[in-house]
């Protein structure tokens, strides 16, 4: 448990708000409540997925020098609560995780 937990806060949720723009077309549209959220939704989650995987590959190659910062050393990845290989397993593997169906939609030549 104490890994899952180490892995999320690698993947720093706090930063996912900024993942909220992609929403706005279907806000400033009026059809935030219609199926276009679905796109939407999927497109969210898949920057979450990205940008996620981008800090945990980032921290895996700071992590020498990320020990040595006062702030940066309490990091799950620097302060060795997260493993570096399981972090860099992570950052490679996580794209390809969420969202679960999107890969098959993209791959199937359905075009919505």
């Amino acid at each position: 448990m104490r890994l899952a937990l180490a892995l999320l806060a690698s993947l720093r949720p706090r930063q996912w708000v900024k993942n909220l723009f992609v929403f706005a077309g279907v806000i400033f549209s009026q059809q935030l409540l219609t199926p276009r959220i679905w796109p939407a939704l999927a497109a969210f989650a898949i920057f979450c997925g990205l940008s996620g995987s981008i800090y945990l590959f980032n921290d895996v190659a700071d992590a020498d020098k990320d020990r040595l910062h006062p702030a940066k050393r309490l990091r799950p990845i620097a302060s060795g609560a997260l493993p570096l290989g399981t972090s860099a397993s992570a950052s490679c593997c996580w794209p390809d995780a969420w969202p679960p169906h999107s890969r098959s939609r993209l791959h199937s030549g359905s075009s919505r």
